[in-house]
């Protein structure tokens, strides 16, 4: 059921369809028992959080021209973010 070119998560949805299917069957007594009950799934690789950088935050924001502000309205929700813009509100 691995296929180095499908991640495990495509396999869990598509395990999980199929198991409900057979869940369904088993309910219409068409079934007596769940074969994928035993299947072996592989584990989901959670994936690495990345971040912008400063250098990256501004230069997002000089290139996002009229919707600069928005960006430093949504960078100054994080009270790091909030002081290198100057716009932190004290506590």
């Amino acid at each position: 059921m691995v296929d180095a070119e499908m991640p495990a998560e495509t396999i869990h949805k598509e395990y999980g369809v199929l198991r409900r299917i057979l869940a369904q069957a088993i309910d219409d007594d068409r079934l007596s028992a769940n074969p994928a009950l035993k299947v072996k799934l592989p584990p989901i690789t959670p994936a690495e959080m990345r971040f912008l950088t400063l250098d990256q935050l501004r230069a997002l924001a000089n290139a996002a021209g009229t919707d600069a502000a928005a960006i430093r309205r949504w960078a100054s929700a994080d009270s790091a973010w909030a002081n290198w813009w100057g716009c932190a509100t004290a506590t």
